[in-house]
């Protein structure tokens, strides 16, 4: 970081340069939309592992990645999450693409004559 003007290193101390604050206010510019999406996530997930016995079923995934985006709008709405960014369907199907293979839910898309099911497997 030092080869890149991020920090210095004066009499022993670590300071952050002026070029470096601006290096590291942009990275949590690009961050920050992602944690947010995440957590909001999180929070409508384990709203629903609370409410019906650790499973949820809807009539397909998008509809309920769908729902999940309105919740993260209204989240913006009320000055929740700053970033709109983070209600990007995108990230949140990114999102729950991590909470797989972190073996955190379980997503089963629908098939014949059966519903979609989002169920959490960690115990709350």
């Amino acid at each position: 970081m030092e080869d890149n003007c991020v920090i210095e290193v004066r009499e022993e101390k670590v300071v952050i340069s002026v070029a470096g604050a601006k290096i590291i206010a942009f990275y949590c510019s690009l961050l920050k939309s992602q944690i947010e999406c995440y957590w909001a996530c999180l929070v409508y997930v384990l709203t629903i592992a609370r409410n019906s016995d650790k499973k949820y079923e809807t009539s397909s995934l998008n509809k309920f990645y769908n729902t999940i985006q309105w919740f993260m709008e209204s989240l913006y709405d009320e000055k929740i999450i700053e970033d709109y960014e983070a209600c990007s369907l995108e990230t949140i199907k990114n999102a729950f693409d991590r909470y797989q293979e972190a073996r955190f839910v379980r997503l089963v898309e629908a098939g014949k004559k059966k519903e979609s099911v989002v169920e959490v497997l960690v115990p709350i």
